[in-house]
């Protein structure tokens, strides 16, 4: 998972002086010349199981800064939805790349 949310950290980024996403442009240039830049072909898979952790971490840091236990706690006592330890440190390690990726 960890290569995935690396790729979507850096695909949502912007290069210096950009007002477009990476992703956005990439995108263009696949529409208007029909060939799909290497970093689109080079997208990593998100593994079927792993998607749920990846939507309740989407859900969870959603307009945080960094993410905080206060968050998981928070989310996992209105959602009913208890997480274990690892899910829970896997989530904090996405949330490192999404900081790396915003300096």
């Amino acid at each position: 998972m960890s290569a995935y949310a690396d790729w979507v950290f850096h695909a949502n980024g912007y290069d210096k002086g950009s007002r477009e996403s990476r992703l956005t442009i990439w995108n263009r240039i696949y529409k208007r010349s029909g060939n799909k830049v290497s970093q689109l072909e080079d997208k990593p898979v998100l593994i079927p199981e792993a998607t749920y952790l990846w939507n309740t971490y989407n859900e969870v840091a959603k307009g945080t800064e960094r993410l905080t236990y206060r968050d998981i706690n928070a989310y996992q006592m209105v959602s009913g939805i208890k997480l274990e330890n690892f899910e829970v440190g896997i989530m904090f390690d996405i949330d490192l790349m999404r900081i790396k990726h915003r300096a």
